[in-house]
This record gives structure tokens, C-alpha cells and sequence, in this order.
């Protein structure tokens, strides 16, 4: 035959007409060059759609005719292009559902027998092409699909293109509740999971098997089937064989993610290498496919909070994937707040929280708190600020959160969630126990501590008692170094102080303690500055010092101490005093 495909195609009045002829003429040799001409002259969506010529009630005549007279699998599979093309004209798609276009497809499929795989698997393939409609899909149950797919399913042709189109077409139907209901009912699930059995390796067999497994979860008797015939083992092994695909996780992980609640399937993941496949799986799809992260990371994270799974997750070292993820997704505040929560199920207890240091999750705690602390995301922030306090608590983990710079960022969730006195009690917590390492007093000179800290505590002074002894207790210690002596002086740090020992007097001996410390060591240097030469602190100090003569000998040697320091030293120059807080050395970066 003369002439190309591209310029047959652009004869737009011919293409249809010359294909009409041809299948009228049963001229089969002809018929993949008109097929083709008629692909490449409507092969988008948007030509189709303004293609009126195409509205052919006796080219769909002719399709079908030549369907049921024909058992050549290269005829059919060109039909089936053809009907793609018609399918998408919405008076086509009506002519084709009152033909029961549907109906004669699964007859013709019942008839064959197994030693013709290729025709069986092109009449499949048109099926699928006529699900994809919504019109199509209802008529699936009155022709009897799922019936007459099932039972060949494993048991017709060991084929993996016919698997696949099987599960492609029960895949479609489970948009429907009815059929869904019907698959459950009809046995599909032992089926499906056997051909996931079979065709294990096969990356497509897996994404639609898992597909339609992972709707059918939703129905609560399916979902009790899965679980009583122990479906993790399958899914299990299906994860280490691609958890690295670009299509299988998608649906996989999304099951996992559904069944990792129930008790019964933690104990068989605890069997298995799900922990180690799910951190592959996130680690391969970080910068792609953002909804399979989601997915494999929820699941993770129940594991890692469930007691029969947390030993496993430890030996997959899941710390250091969620510690990625945090500081990675640090923008996500579901992210951050779920793997504080797993992080402190994993690694905060003795014998494991050498792993703080080792994962960086100081690192990525300042880079999230950075991202979220001026913004709304209450819950977040304080499971964030709980996460910096629980570390804190333990010291092996001082030195990684001095090293990490943790008290700017502490100071600064200070600022933005001044308002949240809960937020404000877990950072100054933490802030306390990492004021005591010298190496952080720096940090906090640099993030205006000696200014934020007396804020914070006369804002709850009269409100609540464990923030203003967490502040005296920060002062106290940052009081030990001769910068801070000075600063707690000059910018007034000292009044809160005074202020905070003559409001708790008579209750809180802790922080009169704490606050008579940080005075006496003000006071203790070579000179005394001329702030502290005032009548109120005098005052102040002689009556705690009667007040505990005789109940508390510390705290009355320690008020006497400071105010012989006081009265008896000499005052600090105006020159002196500009020359007691030389510049810090520059921060490298």
C-alpha cells in the first residue's frame, strides 16, 4: 500500500471512512494500517473531543461484528484500540453500553480454552479499557465479570500478562461498594494472595494484587479475613523484593499502614524485615513519591511505640530514618511531632541514648524548631520542647545539645511561645540542665538570654512557681561565669531576682536558694558594680537572712555573705564597667 501513516492521518474526512470500508470488506491484511491511521490521527484526548466525525453507530456495528466472528488475537487486539478511541465520545460510549458490548466480551472470553493466551489476554485488555467508565462499570455484575474471571485466575493460563489483567480488572471494579462487597463474598481474596504468591517477583502482579487488597482493608470483614489468615508474612516478603519499585509501596504501604494498629499483625512484623524494607522504601522515595514516605513512615512510627515491635526497630536502626525524615520534612509538623514520639519510645533510656548524638537528632530538633516556632502548631512545639527536656534530663546528651547550639533554639521557641506556659516549662527545663555545661553560656549570651530570661520570669511570677525556679535556676548557673555576673548586673537581671526571693519567702525555699546564689556570686567578684550598691537590695537580703537565721543556716550564710560583699567592696569605674564585657569571639560557621 502507497502512502505513510502521517499522511493517511491527516486526510481527517478518510481515516474513518477507509476504516469502515475495510472492516466491512473483512480486509484483515489492511487492517493494522487503517487501525494505526485512525491511532495517530486521534491520539489525544483533546482532538477526540472536538472529532464529531467520529460518532459512528455502524463503525461500532462493524467492531463488533467482526469481535464475534474473529479468533485472531492481532484482529481483536486492534479492535481494542479502536473501540479506546470511539469509547472516549460520550455518544459512542451510550451506543456501546446498549450494545452490550460488555456482555459479549465475557462470552467470548468463556468459550476459550487455555491454550490461547494470547486471545484471552487481548479480550481482557478491552475489558479494562471499558471499566475505566463509570456507564461501563454497572454493568459489570449483570455480566457476571468477577464470576467468570475468578476461578481462572489461577487456574487457566500461568501467565503473567493474563494475572496482571485480571487483577487490573477486579482492581476497577472495587469502585464500586456492590462489586467490592461481591469480590469479598466471591472468594477473591485467597486468590489475589495466592497469584501474589506465585508471582512474587513480578513488580506488576504485586501493584495491582496490593491494590485491590489495600481498598478491600476498608471493609471491616475483609480486613478480619486478612488479619485471622496472617497476610503480613505475604506482604512482608512482596516489601523486600521492591521496596525500592517506583509503583508497588504506593499500595503496599498504605495496607501496612492500615493494619499495623492491630496487635496480631505487630507480632508477625516483629518476625519479619519490614523495619529495615520500610526505611529502604522511604529512603528511596524521599525526593519523589512524598505519599509513599507518609505512608512507610506512619507505619514505622506505631512500630516503634508498640512494645512488640520497638526491638525490631532498634536493629534497623529506624532512629536514624526518622531523625532524616524530621530534619528533611521539617516543615511538616505532623512529621516532627510523630518522630519526637518515636524517637522517645527508640532511644531515651540508658542503655540507648548514646544514640541521641549518634543520629544528630539535635540537629534536626533546632532545624525543626527554626521552621515551626512562629507558627501555630501547638501539639508540635511541645512535644518538640518535651523532646529537648527528656534529653536534657540525661547528661550523656548535654555535650551533643551544647554542640548543636539547642539553647538559641530553646530561646527562641521561648519568644514565639511565650503565651504557652506549658512550651515555656518544658524549654526552661531543658535550659536549666544545659546552662549547668560552661560551654553553653556563649549561646546564650548570643540569643539574649540575659534580657528573655528575667522577661519570662516576671511574666510568671505570680503565676506559676516551677517556671520561676527553673529561671532562678538558669541565672544561677549562668552566674558561675564572670561574663554573666556582669550582664546579670548591668541589664537588670538581678532585680527579678531580688524580686522573685521576697515573693516566695515564706513557700518556696528552693527558689530563694537558687536566687541567693546567683546573688552571692554577683557579689563575689574583686568589685562590685554600681547597680548592686542600692538600699533595696540591702533591704532585701537582710530579711531573708532574719527571716532564715535560724530554719536554714545555707541560705542565712549565704544572704550574710552577699551583703558584706556588697557594703564593704569597692565600685566598678564607669571605665572599669565598659571594659568587664569585651565582644565574643565570632561564631564559626
Amino acid at each position: 500500500m502507497s502512502g505513510s501513516i502521517f499522511e493517511a492521518s491527516t486526510a481527517i474526512e478518510q481515516v474513518v471512512g477507509n476504516l469502515k470500508i475495510c472492516l466491512s470488506r473483512r480486509d484483515f491484511p489492511n487492517l493494522a494500517f487503517k487501525c494505526k491511521c485512525l491511532i495517530s490521527r486521534y491520539d489525544n484526548p483533546l482532538v477526540v473531543a472536538y472529532s464529531e466525525e467520529l460518532d459512528d453507530e455502524e463503525l461500532i456495528r462493524l467492531v463488533l461484528t467482526i469481535f464475534q466472528e474473529t479468533d485472531d488475537s492481532q484482529i481483536v487486539s486492534h479492535l481494542g484500540d479502536v473501540i479506546f478511541i470511539l469509547a472516549r465520545r460520550p455518544k459512542n460510549l451510550r451506543k456501546i453500553v446498549e450494545s452490550n458490548t460488555l456482555g459479549i466480551l465475557m462470552e467470548k472470553f468463556a468459550k476459550q480454552d487455555p491454550s490461547r493466551v494470547n486471545f484471552v489476554t487481548q479480550i481482557l485488555a478491552i475489558i479494562i479499557t471499558l471499566l475505566e467508565y463509570e456507564d461501563i462499570r454497572e454493568l459489570a455484575a449483570d455480566a457476571k465479570i468477577i464470576e467468570s474471571i475468578l476461578p481462572k485466575l489461577n487456574n487457566f493460563i500461568p501467565d503473567k500478562k493474563f494475572i496482571v489483567n485480571c487483577l487490573k480488572i477486579f482492581n476497577l471494579l472495587t469502585s464500586s461498594e456492590m462489586l467490592l462487597e461481591r469480590l469479598f463474598t466471591s472468594g477473591a481474596i485467597p486468590e489475589i494472595v495466592r497469584a501474589m504468591n506465585n508471582y512474587g517477583a513480578e513488580a506488576e502482579v504485586c501493584f495491582e494484587g496490593c491494590s485491590v487488597l489495600n481498598v478491600m482493608l476498608d471493609q471491616p470483614q475483609a480486613q478480619q479475613f486478612l488479619l485471622e489468615n496472617s497476610i503480613t508474612p505475604v506482604f512482608a516478603r512482596i516489601l523486600n523484593k521492591h521496596a525500592t519499585d517506583s509503583k508497588v509501596p504506593l499500595p503496599l504501604c498504605h495496607a501496612l499502614r492500615k493494619l499495623i494498629p492491630f496487635r496480631r499483625v505487630r507480632i508477625e512484623a516483629d518476625q519479619t524485615t519490614i523495619a529495615a524494607d520500610l526505611i529502604r522504601t522511604i529512603t528511596k522515595h524521599q525526593t519523589g513519591n512524598l505519599t509513599i514516605v507518609q505512608y512507610a513512615f506512619m507505619t514505622l512510627v506505631i512500630m516503634s511505640t508498640s512494645a512488640e515491635c520497638r526491638d525490631n526497630c532498634r536493629k534497623a536502626c529506624v532512629d536514624q530514618c526518622i531523625v532524616n525524615c524530621i530534619e528533611r520534612y521539617s516543615y511538616n509538623s505532623a512529621v516532627v511531632r510523630d518522630g519526637c514520639v518515636a524517637l522517645a519510645a527508640l532511644i531515651y533510656n540508658n542503655d540507648l541514648i548514646e544514640r541521641f548524638e549518634a543520629t544528630g537528632m539535635a540537629k534536626s530538633l533546632n532545624k525543626a524548631v527554626k521552621t515551626l516556632g512562629d507558627e501555630d502548631h501547638k501539639t508540635t512545639l511541645r512535644v518538640l520542647a518535651s523532646a529537648y527536656k527528656e534529653a536534657s534530663m540525661n547528661e550523656k546528651c548535654i555535650p551533643s545539645l551544647v554542640q548543636h547550639n539547642s539553647a538559641t533554639s530553646l530561646l527562641s521557641l521561648l519568644n514565639y511561645q511565650y503565651s504557652d506556659k506549658t512550651i515555656v516549662a518544658l524549654c526552661l527545663t531543658a535550659l536549666a540542665k544545659i546552662s549547668a555545661n560552661p560551654g553553653s553560656h556563649d549561646q546564650f549570651e548570643r540569643a539574649n538570654a540575659a534580657l528573655v530570661i528575667p522577661t519570662v520570669m516576671s511574666r510568671f511570677m505570680e503565676k506559676n512557681w516551677m517556671i520561676v525556679r527553673s529561671c532562678a535556676l538558669i541565672m544561677k548557673n549562668l552566674s558561675q561565669s564572670p561574663r554573666w555576673k556582669v550582664l546579670l548586673a548591668s541589664k537588670g537581671g538581678y532585680k527579678q531576682v531580688l524580686r522573685a526571693m521576697v515573693y516566695y519567702l515564706k513557700n518556696c525555699k528552693a527558689i530563694i536558694l537558687a536566687c541567693l546564689e546567683t546573688i552571692h556570686q554577683i557579689s563575689s567578684q574583686e568589685k562590685v558594680q554600681s547597680a548592686l550598691k542600692d538600699e533595696r537590695v540591702m533591704k532585701a537580703l537582710n530579711v531573708i537572712e532574719q527571716r532564715f537565721h535560724r530554719k536554714s543556716r545555707t541560705i542565712a550564710t549565704l544572704a550574710t555573705e552577699s551583703m558584706n560583699f556588697i557594703s564593704t567592696k569597692e565600685v566598678y569605674s564607669p571605665d572599669e564597667e565598659s571594659l568587664l564585657l569585651p565582644p565574643l569571639p565570632a561564631v564559626e560557621e
